[in-house]
């Protein structure tokens, strides 16, 4: 008798997950979501609440994932290169292009 698994079957898929980073002090809240839409695309939606006044802000990027990293690249020009360090359930990406912590995102 033989035991086999397919490779496919414990594969890491990004398509169709959502991650988010959220922080919030007193009546001010941000978040920030990041969807992988396909096996290529994922959009960036940055959210800022202060009750009474919100603001949100969309990206669109181009993603290639190699294990534990995710490198994003925007459509827009002038938007930032990010990248993304996977461990388990949990993210934490930085702005390339200045070499900043974004936060660490934890998937939904």
């Amino acid at each position: 008798s033989f035991t086999g698994c397919s490779k496919d079957d414990d594969e890491f898929k990004l398509a169709g997950s959502t991650w988010v980073w959220e922080q919030n002090i007193g009546s001010e809240s941000v978040s920030i979501t990041i969807k992988f839409t396909t096996d290529l695309d994922a959009v960036y939606t940055y959210r800022y609440s202060d009750g009474s006044y919100v603001d949100s802000e969309t990206s669109r990027y181009t993603y290639m994932y190699e294990e534990p990293y995710v490198e994003f690249y925007p459509e827009e020009e002038g938007d930032a290169v990010l990248r993304g360090l996977i461990n388990g359930s949990v993210m934490e990406v930085t702005n390339k292009s200045n070499n900043r912590n974004i936060g660490t995102f934890t998937r939904q």
